[in-house]
């Protein structure tokens, strides 16, 4: 017979009856074939779901009364020891609801499918320069409009990128996150409009373009949720626009987004070094990433040759949406989370099968009676395993409320922008993990105790009980070690990770944050169509700024620190001719006015800063030291220097600034220039003002500088310095304080069982420790004996959690800063405090045997 069908002739052999004869062979062979068929773990669940439930539909009415009995004995027999349900409950619903709500986070991000048709054959469409290190890249309008006519191994191809809009006309002005969006997107994507229509591809020319879409969330907020605008004109901008449909908040790739409008690309405005469109792909039916990965950079290829001065030298990488959308670090911090809190469920297994071997001691009469009354050891097996399925069932309901509470209240603590944190939900799926790993649980906690008991025969309970007890504590010996050895590895890679957190945050910034307020504001073209324009409103903004009590200086600048976004362009010395890159240096760059720099704390090294005075034709530029140091090998002076970007533009550098940490708390200081506003803005700047007290009493009055100047134009994303730097170790923050949760969970679980272990030694060695005092044992002697035992299991469950933990760690390497994942320290520190805490839970239970009189054991005895 094939394992399939032992595994269910086993299931339905432990129903007596019409199950034992060959109609039970008959469906075993049946839901193993169903089994062997089955193509994924959740139908091959839902076969076992099956053929449990048609053993209990199809069981003789005698089989359900026997189970109803056997439950409600299993009830009756938890209701009499309140201490050891109450503990056992507690302890499973911590775990199963600890281990649900982490599975529902990643179900949600990673497991559960994307809103799109065949997400597995959508990919995006990187670009990458190997030989300047660039391994993530965005797209220039001509590359993409060239990969569409010249590419053919997708069956479409799409681009996006995001924009700021302000909506005015109904209600106070308000702004948006939008996406400007090529009219195939969502016709590519399979993405279907809630109410209206997408957009057409004629939409997407320049003129034709005045048309909108909006999400369900703006709708609801904005609009009542009234499906009745559908075909009204609303303002974007200064610009009127048709609204023509309706879209769901969660895209998949972007929970933010609440304008969707057509790209519309000028193609004879458009620059092939200008990188900004975000592109995604749909591979042809039977064609592999691998060779649409070779297809693209064959076109790249060509259009080195063909545009040598911006093409020569890209080439493109093929990432699956998903893992763009949920980065890998971001999957690695879920799939440790997951593995931790599995951990902590083994733990706690163990600690409960601990409980349990304690209780079948208690109930070795009991076992004894109804053996003596002809109870088969099949039939005491059956009724210990129903009593540990309804510990566990209890447990796992009891597991399942908390995690719902815990669900409400985590996608507060998630970082704000965490991909897909909107799609968590209590679904089927988590349900049916929940049912999963209630069963195993008890299993894993209940099976070795009840199969000990049942296979206890009568003369073995009355005669050889000494030996029987000597196998349950060899068994919870080897449970508590294992406690040991699995809290050893979450207290490890807890250690690690609080360390690695500890580190970012004490990270030289570059820059000082404190007393910091910024804001965004955004100045439509239609409004602000000229540079003049928008440097006229910032310049009477910022005299304003400044002119108000508190405010120490004030700048705007297009990209705030930490923000998480970054723009790069090439740098090299002007007097090296324009083809030539050896001394290209690929720098993040940032327009900054005057005073920017002041307000955020950047330290000048040589020359100075921008000034007011100096006219847009002069085209001023600060280096960062990092920059000028890779720009200027040779040692020469760089202030004065002529240099160079990749648009060709020329500039005067005219001081050297200190390194400062713009893109992240875990990245090194990037190469970076500073360009003047007065050569360039962009339509979404960012004002920051730093002031003498506490910044946040501000806001009020820089909303007011700002309605002074146009009433249209509104203040958004106004948060402190401070705020955004915490934000941006958000995500590790959050993974640490989990981790560390989880361990002093297992720790604590992991302590009870050595206390346990060693109370239940001395209450069996009342009379043999009686017997050492009476030979003349001193106290400390028969401590020390005692401590021993629990010592020995404890450094055996050491010794295998720290080879544990030394294997598991490189998969914590990506998760580290400036620490590694075999830190000795780390692990001589965790080593020496773990076997501190399990001598102290060795100790406590240890003193009630230097507290026994001899004469009166003796005399019981």
């Amino acid at each position: 017979m094939p394992s399939e069908s032992r595994l269910f002739r086993a299931l339905l052999w432990c129903y007596p009856g019409d199950f034992r004869d060959e109609y039970g062979r008959e469906m075993a062979l049946v839901f193993a074939d169903r089994y062997r068929s089955a193509r994924s773990p959740w139908t091959r669940t839902q076969v076992w779901i099956e053929a449990l439930t048609g053993v209990l539909m199809e069981a003789p009415k005698e089989q359900f009364s026997t189970l109803f009995n056997d439950i409600r004995y299993a009830l009756r027999a938890l209701r009499k020891t309140p201490s050891f349900s109450l503990t056992a409950l507690l302890t499973l619903a911590l775990s199963i609801g600890a281990t649900t709500v982490i599975f529902s986070l990643l179900h949600s991000m990673l497991l559960s499918p994307l809103p799109f048709q065949q997400p597995e054959r959508v990919v995006r469409v990187i670009n990458t320069f190997p030989k300047l290190g660039i391994r993530n890249f965005t797209t220039s309008v001509p590359d993409f409009v060239s990969y569409q006519q010249r590419a053919t191994a997708f069956a479409g191809l799409a681009a996006f990128h995001t924009i700021d809009v302000t909506l005015t006309g109904d209600g106070t002005p308000e702004h948006a996150v939008g996406a400007a969006v090529t009219g195939n997107l969502l016709t590519m994507l399979g993405i279907q409009p809630l109410a209206g229509r997408a957009f057409v591809a004629a939409e997407d020319q320049p003129g034709r373009d005045g048309v909108v879409m909006i999400s369900q969330g703006l709708l609801d907020r904005r609009f009542g949720g009234n499906l009745s605008i559908l075909g009204r004109q609303i303002r974007l901008d200064g610009r009127t626009r048709t609204l023509i449909g309706i879209l769901p908040q969660q895209m998949g790739f972007t929970s933010k987004t609440d304008v969707w409008v057509p790209m519309a690309a000028d193609l004879s405005k458009e620059g092939r070094s200008n990188h900004y469109m975000t592109v995604l792909g749909r591979l042809k039916p039977g064609v592999t990433a691998a060779q649409a990965d070779q297809d693209l950079n064959r076109v790249c290829a060509a259009l080195g040759r063909e545009f040598p001065g911006d093409d020569d030298g890209w080439q493109t990488r093929l990432v699956p949406v998903l893992d763009w959308i949920v980065g890998p670090t971001l999957q690695t911090s879920l799939w440790v989370l997951l593995a931790a809190v599995g951990l902590l469920l083994l733990v706690a297994s163990a600690n409960i099968g601990n409980l349990l071997l304690t209780r079948a001691s208690a109930r070795q009469q009991e076992m004894s009676v109804r053996l003596a009354l002809g109870a088969s050891r099949v039939r005491i097996l059956r009724q210990l395993l129903t009593e540990n399925l309804v510990l566990a069932i209890l447990g796992g309901l009891a597991g399942l409320g908390l995690a719902v509470f815990g669900m409400k209240g985590l996608p507060s603590l998630l970082p704000v922008g965490t991909p897909r944190a909107g799609e968590l939900a209590l679904g089927s799926s988590v349900l049916l993990f929940t049912a999963g790993v209630t069963v195993a649980a008890a299993i894993l906690f209940g099976f070795a105790p009840a199969w000990m008991v049942s296979r206890s025969a009568l003369n073995e309970t009355l005669r050889a009980s000494g030996r029987s007890h000597s196998e349950r504590q060899r068994l919870r010996q080897v449970l508590v070690a294992g406690q040991v050895a699995l809290a050893t590895v979450l207290v490890i890679g807890t250690a690690l990770l609080l360390q690695s957190l500890g580190r970012l945050q004490d990270a030289p910034l570059g820059f000082r944050p404190d007393r910091i307020l910024t804001a965004s504001i955004n100045l439509p073209r239609g409004k602000y169509p000229t540079l003049d324009h928008a440097a006229a409103f910032y310049s009477r903004l910022l005299a304003d700024v400044r002119a108000l009590p508190g405010v120490e200086s004030a700048g705007v600048t297009s990209l705030l620190p930490m923000s998480g976004n970054n723009s790069s362009m090439t740098l090299q010395p002007a007097d090296l001719p324009t083809a030539s890159k050896e001394r290209a240096v690929q720098a993040s760059w940032r327009i900054a006015s005057p005073g920017t720099l002041e307000t955020f704390g950047i330290e000048l090294r040589r020359g100075r800063f921008f000034q007011e005075s100096e006219s847009a034709g002069m085209k001023p530029i600060v280096l960062s030291e990092g920059l000028a140091r890779r720009i200027f090998p040779d040692g020469r002076d760089p202030i004065q220097q002529q240099v160079r970007m990749g648009n060709g533009q020329t500039f005067t550098v005219v001081g050297i600034a200190g390194d400062a940490r713009h893109l992240g708390l875990a990245e090194d200081p990037p190469p970076t220039m500073y360009l003047s506003s007065t050569w360039y803005l962009w339509p979404t700047m960012v004002l920051a003002v730093r002031t003498t007290g506490d910044p946040v009493q501000i806001t009020g009055a820089l909303r007011a500088a700002v309605r002074g100047i146009d009433a249209d134009q509104p203040l958004f994303d106004v948060k402190t310095m401070r705020a955004a730097v915490a934000a941006n170790a958000a995500q590790p923050r959050l993974r640490a304080g989990l981790m560390a949760a989880f361990a002093l969970l297992a720790l604590i679980l992991g302590g009870l069982g050595i206390a346990g272990v060693v109370a239940y030694g001395v209450a069996r060695r009342t009379r043999e420790l009686a017997l050492r005092m009476a030979l003349g044992a001193t106290p400390g002697q028969v401590l020390g004996h005692v401590m021993t035992g629990g010592a020995r299991l404890a450094l055996a469950g050491l010794v295998i959690g720290l080879a544990t933990a030394l294997g598991l760690g490189r998969f914590l390497t990506s998760l580290l800063y400036q620490i590694r994942a075999n830190d000795a320290a780390t692990y001589a520190v965790i080593g020496v405090t773990m076997l501190a805490v399990s001598l102290a839970a060795c100790w406590l239970p240890a003193r009630r045997a230097v507290r026994i009189d001899p004469a009166a054991s003796l005399r019981n005895e």
